[in-house]
Order: structure tokens, then sequence, then C-alpha cells
């Protein structure tokens, strides 16, 4: 579902047919949804009910049969980050196939928490969102970004859609974007993981993802203090 979902910005929740909504979906689901972590086992539900089977068909292009591989690279190897992608897979594929807008705000939301978690510390609401913002220096990528927070915020505090009804389906787009980027970005770090070796490690690269490059190279350049020598 993941890799034939990804990038498909159509459906339309509000004011439009609902049978765009099966271009989202290649499988049907069951209603009830797993999300099994180191110690405990997360259930989703929703009411969604399939009248029918989604027209669509299984899409053999070249990247998304590699993306496919590469998430079951990811989930299948006995690696520390596979449960956070795990996480990020299961609330994507939450996401694409339900019909509710709430599931899905709330689905795309939790992917970014779940890649950037620190098992020390809760990382903020913003912290988050400054960390995804990075990802492409354009400023209508960041401010995206500024309004998928608010429209998360708006949602689990008082129940409502950002924006008017009209605009809704632009801000789970929106959503969906930065959702997609903690995949994409958790399988960079997979691919990588001779670089971040631990929890420890991946946690000090999101501390320090969103910093400026000068913090970054300042930071840098404490190892090669301590190397030095000093004499009187």
């Amino acid at each position: 579902n993941v890799s034939q979902g990804i990038k498909k910005y159509s459906t339309r929740l509000f004011g439009g047919s609902s049978e765009t909504l099966g271009s989202k979906t290649v499988f049907v689901t069951t209603g009830h949804y797993l999300a099994v972590g180191e110690n405990e086992i997360e259930i989703y539900y929703t009411d969604d009910q399939i009248l029918k089977l989604p027209h669509n068909k299984y899409d053999s292009i070249a990247w998304k049969r590699s993306l496919f591989r590469k998430i079951i690279t990811c989930i299948s190897d006995d690696c520390f980050m596979r449960d956070r992608i795990r996480n990020v897979v299961n609330d994507l594929s939450l996401a694409y196939s339900s019909t509710n807008a709430g599931i899905k705000i709330l689905s795309y939301w939790r992917c970014l928490e779940h890649a950037t978690r620190d098992p020390n510390r809760d990382r903020k609401e913003l912290e988050i969102v400054e960390i995804f913002k990075r990802r492409y220096s354009n400023k209508h990528w960041k401010q995206m970004g500024d309004l998928i927070l608010e429209s998360r915020n708006k949602y689990i505090h008082s129940g409502i859609y950002s924006g008017k009804e009209e605009f809704a389906d632009n801000y789970i787009n929106w959503a969906q974007k930065y959702a997609e980027q903690s995949l994409y970005l958790m399988i960079f770090l997979y691919e990588n993981r001779k670089i971040w070796k631990n929890e420890e490690e991946l946690g000090a690269f999101f501390d320090n993802y969103a910093k400026s490059d000068k913090y970054i190279q300042a930071v840098g350049n404490i190892s090669k203090i301590r190397r030095i020598k000093y004499s009187k």
C-alpha cells in the first residue's frame, strides 16, 4: 500500500466524489490496525466501510518497485531502526487507506513522531516540524510545515480542521508530503547505519538536523580542539 500510494495527492474528502478515494488504496483493509513496538501493541480502529473494490491497478514503475524492496529490507532487518520504520509504514498505510480526515491528519503526524522519537525525552511538536522543514530550502516547503503544525494542533485540541472546508484537503495533502519525507529520511538513515550505529547517535542526528550549517561546523571542530596538545 505504501509503495503504491506514495506521492498520490488527488484525494478529496470535502466537496469531491468519494470515488476518487479509491486511487489511494490498492489492498482492502480490515478496519483494525496493529502497530507493534518493542514493549507494547497499539491498536487503531476505523469505521471505514469499503463498498466496492478500488478500480486502480498495480503500478509496476521502477522507482515504486525499488521503494517496496527498500521498505521490506528495512523492516525485516534486526536493526535498532526497524521499529521506527515499521511504525512509519503502518501509519502511512493507515492514512492512505482511510476516508476519515481525522485519521489521516493524526496518522501523517505520527509518522513524523515515529521517525524523530527520543527514548530519553519527549520531542516537542515545533522541534519535530523544524527537523522536516530542513529537508528543503524553499520558502513554500517551510510554510507548509507551519501550516501542518497548526492543523495538527487545531484538530488535537478542538477537533476542527484548519482553513475553510474547501481547503481542508490541501492541509491533508501537505501533511502527506511531510509524512512521506519521514519514510525517505528513515530509509536513508538505515542505508547509512554504519554512521549512526545506535539510538544515542540517531538522537544526536535529529537533535542537530535542524541547526544551521555554521552551528554544525562549530560542533564538528570540538573533536579537533580536544586533540590539540597545549604546552606552557
